[in-house]
């Protein structure tokens, strides 16, 4: 298991950094969703899936993650701790109630300047939130997980591991939402979808 901390009082600081850290980071993703802008590898293919299946984000994401927490119990035990249960269980519905609350407020054509200084503001506080939560070091989220655990049993390159894995969730992510909304986005406008029109690249 992850280290919990020798005071009691630590302890429990340590935890809410976790909990302030998971909700910066929905913050910051959520703000990148709302300006459509994308957001990380497993972010995306969630949004993607659950898009497909018709489920909200929250509930997607934790039962993509409670099936990734299977192999942290078999082979990544070192890594489970209250981090991993809170970024699990609540980072999803996080970015998605904040992404409810922010995309009414962001113009339906926002000019590009205005795009840009949402998307620092976003990557700066989604970078804010995962310092704040890496700092409290008391578990890791089971996507972050999977590399370590893949390294630790092959001896491959965690840089190679990890870039395999973040491809993979991309791909996922484009196979889904991006394909999904961009139908949509065509029908809403009246008009029927082109099938030698590129897809979107972002998320």
């Amino acid at each position: 298991m992850a280290e919990q901390g020798s005071a009691p009082g630590e302890f429990v600081a340590r935890c809410v950094w976790v909990v302030v850290g998971v909700l910066v980071i929905g913050l910051g993703s959520g703000l990148l969703k709302a300006i459509d802008v994308g957001v990380d590898p497993y972010t995306a293919a969630n949004i993607g899936i659950s898009t497909l299946l018709g489920w909200d984000l929250g509930s997607y994401q934790l039962l993509s993650n409670l099936v990734l927490f299977i192999p942290m119990l078999i082979w990544g035990r070192k890594c489970i701790g209250v981090g991993s249960v809170a970024n699990m269980a609540f980072t999803g519905y996080a970015i998605q109630f904040f992404a409810g609350v922010i995309t009414p407020l962001v113009p339906d054509e926002p000019a590009p300047v205005l795009k840009m200084i949402l998307f620092v503001m976003g990557i700066c506080v989604f970078a804010l939130g995962a310092s704040l939560y890496m700092t409290a070091a008391l578990g890791t989220a089971p996507y972050d997980a999977l590399a370590p655990m893949i390294v630790d049993a092959t001896g491959a390159k965690y840089r190679v591991v990890r870039t395999a894995q973040d491809g993979l969730g991309a791909a996922r992510a484009d196979g889904g939402r991006t394909g999904l909304d961009g139908a949509r986005h065509r029908a809403d406008q009246g008009g029927a979808p082109d099938a030698s029109a590129a897809p979107p690249g972002e998320n």
